[in-house]
């Protein structure tokens, strides 16, 4: 196979600037492609060197030397196919100079991958400070990582070592350190999609073991929730009252507890109790239509759940109420959505304003109304078979953790009537 040729130029874009393209002549024809949003690189047009491909007079320049990393790269992917004596399309070949950091270092392959997937906006900002954070403990853990070292002892010792770091504090640590192996499974995927070779360390691994906490709405707080709804004076006083210790300015404050932000409070309490009424996953509620879901006259709600990509093959069949429709919003107010749809972040987001204005003293989230609906079922004496297939559960063992709670809700009930006798 004859080796593609590659060389650096400069292009003069509309707006005047020039930016820095890669060009590769091969033997299938000419062609190129820009990797200037890559490097997010513009020059001025006699600052442009054609003949030594780089910028004049700043051989040392940061901007030169990832230039000729880029070229570096590029050159050992065409010698590492030529190698295994495989072809190497033009698809292939650019998939991997874009895919790459280093085709060694899976560290700098996960920072690479991480910025792009934050300024492509695919993640949040919170989000990229939480996989960066993982990235900075994978370094002060090993400062190089390459795929040949990667396998199931890789993933199990750093475990290993990051549950360490947590041994001297009350903070066991179990959610920081499976949102660690999260991000790394993440990037790990992504570099087997993108042609990396390395064993799949994730085979058989057993994951820190989460200590279930199962956050629920008792039924005074639901009350509470629907009289607050009818109560917009109240809302707007407790917001005031919010303000007046977050803010500084006078305007801000009246900004913060304005009709708008009243009306908004009133509708994640609206979802909120509708989500607390059907029990389902948020991905699940924000999709369900009046026309496709809800069947012989407003009686039931049928719908199959959905888990990422894969259903859990198991259809809710659930019987609607009047209180259901006085919460629910009707065909016409939300585009024929049962549920007015917001993004899970925001809603969340929402939530925790809405857990200060009532003072509930629980980590108000979208899965706590999932866990309320299951708790008040089987307090009302609902049955775990029936609870299973309300939830589109496919596993009786995640019917069982909502038992334990309410046995535990129990207990304590007993104890507080008869243990001071």
């Amino acid at each position: 196979m004859k080796r593609p040729y590659y060389k650096l130029v400069a292009k003069a874009n509309s707006d005047g600037k020039h930016a820095i393209l890669m060009y590769a002549y091969t033997n299938e024809g000419q062609f190129k492609r820009s990797i200037s949003k890559e490097i997010g690189v513009y020059i001025k047009k006699d600052e442009w060197d054609e003949r030594s491909g780089s910028i004049k007079g700043k051989k040392n320049h940061a901007t030169n030397q990832l230039l000729t990393d880029r070229l570096a790269r590029a050159y050992r992917i065409i010698v590492d196919y030529d190698v295994l004596n495989m072809h190497l399309s033009h698809e292939q070949f650019w998939k991997e100079v874009h895919g790459t950091a280093n085709r060694e270092s899976f560290l700098e392959y996960y920072e690479m991958e991480s910025a792009r997937n934050y300024e492509r906006r695919q993640i949040g900002k919170k989000a990229y400070q939480q996989e960066l954070r993982t990235l900075r403990k994978l370094k002060e853990w090993k400062k190089e990582v390459i795929y040949s070292m990667i396998n199931r002892k890789f993933v199990e010792e750093y475990d290993a070592w990051h549950a360490k770091q947590f041994k001297n504090s009350s903070y066991d640590g179990i959610t920081e350190r499976k949102r660690s192996l999260i991000h790394i499974y993440k990037y790990l995927n992504r570099a087997k999609a993108d042609g990396l070779k390395f064993i799949w360390p994730f085979t058989n691994f057993r994951w820190p073991p989460e200590k279930q906490r199962l956050d629920f709405l008792t039924e005074d707080d639901v009350r509470d929730l629907m009289e607050t709804y009818e109560d917009p004076d109240w809302i707007q006083k407790r917001l005031r009252e919010i303000g007046e210790k977050r803010l500084t300015r006078k305007q801000d404050i009246t900004q913060f507890c304005g009709p708008k932000s009243v009306e908004r409070i009133r509708e994640i309490i609206r979802r909120l109790v509708c989500m607390c009424m059907i029990g389902a996953r948020y991905s699940d509620a924000i999709r369900l239509r009046h026309q496709e879901h809800v069947f012989h006259d407003k009686t039931y709600l049928i719908f199959t759940p959905q888990k990422t990509k894969d259903t859990s093959g198991k259809r809710v069949r659930m019987m609607l109420t009047d209180l259901h429709w006085k919460w629910f919003w009707g065909p016409e107010e939300a585009d024929g959505y049962l549920i007015k749809k917001i993004s899970d972040q925001k809603f969340n987001k929402q939530l925790k304003l809405v857990s200060e204005i009532m003072e509930i003293q629980i980590n108000l989230t979208t899965h706590v109304a999932r866990h309320t609906f299951a708790t008040f079922y089987l307090r009302r004496g609902g049955q775990i078979q029936e609870l299973q297939r309300l939830m589109g559960l496919s596993s009786i063992d995640t019917v069982m953790k909502y038992v334990h709670v309410t046995d535990a809700s129990m207990d304590k009930g007993m104890k507080q009537v008869w243990g001071s006798w």
